[in-house]
């Protein structure tokens, strides 16, 4: 007989409910992270099946435990703990102490980082000597390494079971507030498949930098916009009757071709995240240049992003890559962006409503300026999104749309 039951969030949530309790863990401002606990296992469910999560330790790994294998208490590690609690609030982050029972319990300062970034999470990982940390997006589960030979790979799975009370081994106890001692529960993954994208990616980046030719780039981004001007209206009548038939309008059309200069610093920004990559290649990752901006009623949001996709494959254009930036923890911008290729050239889609539109051209502009600046620091450009993740939050979420995504088989 199992031991472990297959998560599932048991209470149905209304949607101002779930909302009210996904926005009490979302990211914070830097700075104003905080320690806060778990309500109950309702709550905890909502959290392992719907948001983005990382599990970190500062405790000792397994090459520490084998020299001083009774040291738990040392003086390093409560810095090290301290030193993770201190980050993880600077980075805002909401987080919440947990107990972790892998052959013994890791009492030693295990926490779980809601509304998680995959980045800081590795990052934090490296900093603060752990083998391995974990992340898991909306049910998705990674297991990270970051030491050793094989830094950047992860073992991979998806969901969580419940765990009894009275189990051995391989769980994460949470306390709750809401009752009087913890609930387990363990995260699924297939142990016998690791993928290495990251060790790719490092590898990648380990490639000898390219030395670029600015005339070449200024180059390129005249050829980029001579071809865009060419086609920018045909692509818009090829858009139009799928939009407009299923209740969307257009907005910004002003905007519907990047100009050269936008162009030329696109180029530029590819190169310093790509820098082994000679000119021409840098043009397969710009695909913006012909852009288009619907608008969608919030109440029917999703009902009417799908039938326009549909609509949209149905007469032709290929619908090559579609991204839900509403799910929680997903960049500091709220639409969804479809990738299309009209003619084999590519075309980028964006779904707003009329109130993330306002918030995307009015409000949040110069702070996106900032953060794709290639002169800002680090701290400006952090800085500058944690103030656009600060006014996107209070605007209206269109019923189910945290949790849709588009099924590219379909395409």
């Amino acid at each position: 007989e199992s031991t472990q039951e297959e998560g599932k969030q048991g209470k149905e949530y209304t949607e101002e409910e779930r909302d009210r309790i996904l926005r009490k863990y979302a990211k914070r401002e830097p700075g104003k992270g905080i320690e806060t606990e778990i309500a109950d296992e309702d709550e905890l469910g909502l959290i392992l099946s719907h948001t983005k999560f990382g599990l970190i330790s500062a405790g000792p790994n397994d090459d520490e435990k084998e020299l001083n294998p009774i040291d738990f208490d040392q003086e390093r590690y409560r810095k090290r703990h301290e030193e993770l609690r201190q980050a993880l609030k600077e980075k805002g982050y909401v987080f919440t102490q947990v107990l972790g029972r892998y052959g013994d319990f890791e009492d030693s300062f295990l926490v779980m980082t809601h509304d998680a970034e995959r980045d800081d999470l590795v990052e934090l990982g490296k900093r603060m000597n752990q083998s391995s940390v974990i992340f898991c997006d909306h049910g998705q589960n990674e297991l990270i390494t970051t030491r050793g030979d094989k830094i950047g790979s992860a073992v991979t799975g998806e969901g969580f079971s419940w765990v009894p009370p009275d189990a051995d081994e391989n769980f994460t106890a949470v306390y709750l507030e809401g009752r009087n001692g913890t609930v387990n529960f363990a995260l699924n993954f297939n142990w016998d498949k690791e993928h290495t994208e990251d060790v790719k990616k490092e590898a990648e980046e380990k490639k000898p930098e390219y030395t670029i030719d600015p005339e070449k780039v200024k180059q390129h981004a005249e050829t980029l916009y001579d071809e865009g001007r060419d086609r920018v209206d045909k692509n818009y009548h090829a858009i139009k009757k799928s939009i407009v038939r299923n209740g969307g309008s257009f907005r910004g059309l002003e905007y519907r071709l990047k100009t050269r200069e936008s162009i030329h610093r696109g180029l530029l920004r590819e190169h310093k995240r790509h820098p082994h990559l000679p000119e021409d290649k840098l043009l397969d990752h710009v695909d913006d240049v012909c852009r288009f901006t619907c608008i969608l009623s919030p109440y029917t949001y999703q009902e009417t992003l799908i039938k326009t996709l549909d609509d949209l494959t149905s007469s032709g254009v290929e619908v090559v890559k579609v991204s839900n930036f509403w799910r929680r923890g997903k960049g500091c911008y709220k639409g969804v962006n479809a990738k299309l290729r009209i003619d084999g050239k590519p075309v980028e889609l964006q779904f707003h409503t009329p109130e993330t539109y306002d918030i995307k051209q009015n409000k949040t502009h110069k702070y996106f300026e900032i953060a794709r600046s290639l002169t800002a620091t680090k701290d400006q450009k952090d800085e500058a999104k944690a103030r656009i993740k600060e006014i996107y939050r209070s605007c209206k979420y269109p019923p189910r749309i945290e949790n849709w995504h588009w099924d590219n088989s379909k395409s």
